[in-house]
């Protein structure tokens, strides 16, 4: 066997392992279907046809580009997600990439023309410079629905993507190199069944209208067709002068005047009904109504300038919940399942969430909840918050006491005693007493948390030993105890505090 031969084989062997690996499943009747519908896939031409209309159509191009840019204003981020919690990961570097997804275009400009082409085409398609199945992505290019198409397989079910680049050549793609986002079609599995294909009659009759409308205003110069009639008959030349003479008076908005044709001679017969027959201004705002609630709910109400202020704002709100907010899921959906999967697992990404929603509704639901909830569970239900970190956490809102201000220190009572004593009181004590009694007033004020005294009455030692032990005290029972162990060291300390003194003395007067 020749090296050839061996390489040759090894070369099969390789495609024919990358082939199992990349199909997506093994059940007959989806393969089937794959066989079956890869002679029955769309002409891209129909595709061009429909991103067609955001230019002929001003309905069209206002609903899709106010869908588009709106939802291209959220933020993307990417969550860690742990049981049914979520971490947000500042700077992932997915969200880096969607900010600048290549050379020549922005985040947002990726983002617009993907949710545009959804739009028009019920399909978008996102190519990934990527090496591998596994790899992270390098850079995000769009591709115009009419410029690809999937490619159904029998044994695959989806062999991958063909890209023509206009000029009927196909290059193959792999299915982990493209990412389509597809609308619901119930004819087919692998393409999106786009929105303008219901809405076709009534744009292709608004264009119309629309025309009509110019070249009566333009050409016509607002006049009406009808239909000159003449008497008698007339030589050619003189037909021919008469057409000339009436053409450019309607060009130069001029009063046509006929001469040497008798009385009774010339008639003139509309021929057209007029705008207001016609109900012509309606039938383009029935027009409009249509196409925006199909492709943008709520635009209608929400910039309509005789709408008033309620049914501008419940406008804003449709077109938040239902244009733009499904757009957001279903694309970060997809990313999810085909993009963020490669930077590893539990992670989840998602746009900022642009409902609009009742806050009187909410601040009334979150204060139900608050009823049987704790406060750490409200931060964490509502706010994202973790828990505050000490025993106030598991409190009812209803078991702090309202002159207790929610993040202050409670004052103990002892505390609030202690500082009410008359001075007289302190004067029958020692002053080892009194300065106890100060640092432990100190230590009742700061309970649980490191207290610094200085004294120089109290030994160091002693200091030192009732300092660590302050921080593990919760309440004010437990400071008091500490302070009563050494407040019975009164003659003690001060023999101590005398016995050091002394030698302090005693080191600064020996000579050198």
């Amino acid at each position: 066997m020749s090296f050839l031969g061996l390489a040759t084989r090894k070369e099969v062997q390789a495609q024919i392992e990358q082939a199992l690996k990349a199909k997506i499943t093994d059940e007959s009747w989806l393969l089937e279907t794959a066989r079956s519908q890869a002679w029955d896939m769309p002409d891209p031409q129909v595709y061009e046809n429909q991103a067609n209309t955001y230019r002929l159509s001003s309905w069209v191009s206002t609903a899709v580009e106010m869908v588009a840019q709106t939802a291209a204003l959220a933020r993307f981020s990417v969550f860690k997600t742990k049981d049914e919690e979520q971490e947000d990961i500042p700077n992932h570097p997915f969200e880096k990439l969607l900010a600048k997804p290549n050379p020549m275009e922005s985040g947002a400009e990726l983002i617009e023309a993907t949710i545009a082409f959804r739009k028009l085409a019920g399909n978008s398609y996102l190519w990934l410079n990527v090496s591998n199945e596994n790899a992270e992505p390098d850079e995000i290019w769009i591709i115009p629905p009419n410029r690809i198409m999937p490619v159904p397989d029998e044994n695959l079910y989806l062999k991958g993507y063909a890209y023509d680049p206009g000029d009927g050549t196909e290059i193959p793609l792999e299915t982990w190199e493209v990412l389509h986002w597809k609308r619901f079609n119930p004819f087919n599995r692998f393409v999106g069944l786009s929105a303008i294909e219901a809405l076709a009659v009534a744009i292709t009759g608004d264009v119309e209208a629309s025309k009509w409308n110019t070249e009566l205003f333009g050409k016509n110069n607002a006049r009406l067709p009808g239909i000159l009639s003449f008497k008698t008959m007339h030589n050619p030349g003189d037909w021919d002068k008469i057409k000339r003479n009436v053409l450019e008076a309607s060009e130069k908005r001029q009063l046509m005047m006929l001469n040497g044709v008798g009385e009774g001679g010339v008639d003139w017969k509309q021929a057209a009904a007029t705008q207001r027959e016609m109900e012509f201004t309606i039938g383009r705002s029935f027009t409009r109504a249509e196409i925006w609630g199909s492709l943008a709910p709520g635009l209608e109400s929400m910039i309509n300038p005789n709408t008033n202020r309620a049914n501008s704002e419940t406008g804003e709100r449709t077109f938040n919940n239902f244009a733009v907010y499904p757009m957001h899921f279903g694309l970060a959906s997809k990313f999810n399942q085909q993009i963020l999967l490669r930077y590893g697992d539990n992670l989840i990404g998602q746009f900022d969430d642009i409902r609009i929603t009742d806050k009187a509704m909410k601040l009334s639901e979150q204060e139900a909840y608050a009823k049987t909830h704790a406060i750490d569970e409200i931060r964490a239900e509502y706010y994202g918050d973790k828990g505050i970190g000490d025993e106030r956490g598991n409190l009812l809102l209803s078991e702090i006491k309202s002159s207790n201000p929610f993040g202050q220190e409670p004052k103990e009572p002892e505390a609030v005693e202690e500082e009410q004593k008359p001075p007289e009181e302190d004067a029958e004590k020692s002053a080892y007493s009194q300065e106890l009694d100060r640092f432990r007033r100190k230590a009742l004020k700061r309970r649980g948390k490191v207290t610094t005294f200085e004294s120089d009455i109290i030994p160091p030692d002693t200091l030192a030993e009732i300092s660590e032990r302050l921080p593990a005290c919760k309440s004010a029972d437990a400071i008091n105890a500490v302070f009563a162990e050494y407040g019975d060291e009164d003659d003690a300390a001060l023999v101590l505090r005398g016995l050091m003194l002394a030698v302090e003395a005693v080191k600064h007067e020996r000579p050198s």
